[in-house]
């Protein structure tokens, strides 16, 4: 894939923008309160990915004790640390990301996107794999191992 050869690029270009906005508004606001919305930014980032850690861990754990799976409540959970990560990131752009995370309805938004693009990308999968004498793309059957025997030729 192109995309995968540019990602060190990529970074490199987003890690140089991250600190010429921190530079630019340093001038702006000064230095001493970059520090502090750096530190800051980073202890509710902190804060956040912890507890939305905990959610998630104490989530996934009633849900299989009830034998399911918390999809929406996982992938909820998985954007609010990636929130809190990206607020432990020093710089501007992180934090704007960060905090457009933390509002609900982009965080219903981008989860049908995800939710979306993993089930193309399963059914894509599954359909070449399932494809044989028979089969229809994209077609599943679903078969008991109980009802299966061998039958003679």
């Amino acid at each position: 894939m192109v995309v995968r050869r540019h990602v060190p690029l990529l970074l490199t270009g987003f890690v140089a923008l991250e600190i010429w906005l921190l530079v630019v508004l340093g001038r702006s606001i000064g230095v001493g309160s970059i520090f502090a919305l750096v530190v800051g930014s980073g202890i509710v980032g902190s804060w956040v990915a912890r507890r939305a850690g905990r959610r998630a861990l104490a989530g996934w754990q009633q849900a299989s004790m009830a034998g399911t799976v918390p999809a929406a409540a996982l992938a909820t959970s998985a954007m609010l640390v990636v929130a809190g990560v990206l607020l432990m990131i020093p710089g501007v752009l992180s934090d704007v990301a960060a905090l457009l995370l933390l509002l609900p309805p982009v965080r219903r938004s981008l989860g049908v996107r995800v939710r979306h693009a993993f089930e193309d990308r399963l059914r894509a999968k599954i359909g070449g794999v399932t494809q044989g004498a028979g089969a229809s793309p994209g077609r599943i059957i679903d078969v008991d191992p109980a009802d299966v025997r061998e039958v003679e030729p």
